[in-house]
């Protein structure tokens, strides 16, 4: 079973069950290269020799790695509940490197082993265009960390599209959530000065979408929405839609957005109004 981003999220819940309660897996990883031929500041040293010790040939097999990437991994699930014979459940995962909160990831491609995976029916298309995005364990607490510190941004329109898809799912459980499950931190105070306090801790800088819409009507022909979900649909229109509903003496917005939420594609509106 080939498994893109597309359809991961689905197959995951089965995928889990079935590693829980098999015998044993296998794996296997199909890479863009396996051998570095022209080494870098063309240095003979990380030519794979017949005379290589375990660990220089270790240093030479990871000099490799760290240029190339994975293409596909495989992973067969063996189980035998209930019977004397195994049952295999079989998947290739189609990956990609992931670029969200990260600089662009570089990565070699030989020949040779383009051919190879060709020669056997590989699919670069789904390799491109539907690859699982997956970072490693320090790629992983690099962008935790500028998370936290709110310095990590969305940076392409593949990104924005992820977001906006979680923003979506979050949005229509909000209103469909019953009374107990609402996330509350606290009860609200009695005291309008505490409350403000306790907001103003919460939240140092605390942007009101009604205000800023609001703005923007008057320096823009934005279309009359009565709520913020209104606000919100419109702006997940295409920029071509979104700046034929703009005045034509306002000048165009610079680009897509980076992630179609209410907030910033009303700042942007607003900042680009005001140039």
């Amino acid at each position: 079973m080939e498994v893109g981003a597309a359809d991961f999220e689905r197959c995951l819940p089965s995928l889990r069950s079935r590693v829980r309660r098999a015998a044993f897996l296998a794996l296997d990883m199909e890479f863009t290269g396996l051998h570095l031929t022209s080494p870098q500041n063309e240095e003979p040293s990380f030519v794979h020799s017949l005379f290589d010790s375990p660990a220089e040939r270790y240093l030479k097999a990871r000099q490799s790695v760290q240029r190339f990437t994975v293409a596909q991994l495989g992973l067969a699930i063996f189980s035998n509940e209930n019977s004397n014979k195994y049952v295999v459940h079989s998947y290739n995962f189609f990956l990609f490197p992931s670029t969200l909160g990260l600089s662009d990831v570089e990565f070699a491609l030989s020949a040779s082993s383009i051919q190879f995976l060709s020669h056997y029916g590989f699919d670069y298309n789904k390799f491109l265009k539907d690859g699982i995005p997956y970072m490693n364990e320090v790629q992983e607490k690099i962008l935790s960390q500028r998370l936290v510190a709110g310095s990590s941004k969305v940076s392409s329109a593949l990104d924005r599209d992820v977001l906006k898809k979680a923003i979506d799912e979050v949005t229509c459980w909000i209103a469909a959530a019953e009374e107990e499950e609402t996330m509350i931190l606290q009860d609200l105070s009695e005291s309008y000065e505490e409350f403000k306090r306790n907001i103003h801790n919460l939240f140092p800088v605390l942007i009101d979408t009604k205000t800023v819409t609001k703005s923007v009507w008057k320096k823009c022909s934005f279309p009359r929405v009565s709520n913020l979900l209104e606000v919100y649909e419109v702006l997940c229109r295409s920029v071509a839609q979104l700046m034929a509903s703009l005045d034509e003496k306002n000048p165009p917005v610079a680009g897509p957005t980076l992630a179609e939420v209410v907030i910033i594609q009303m700042t942007q509106l607003a900042f680009q109004n005001g140039k």
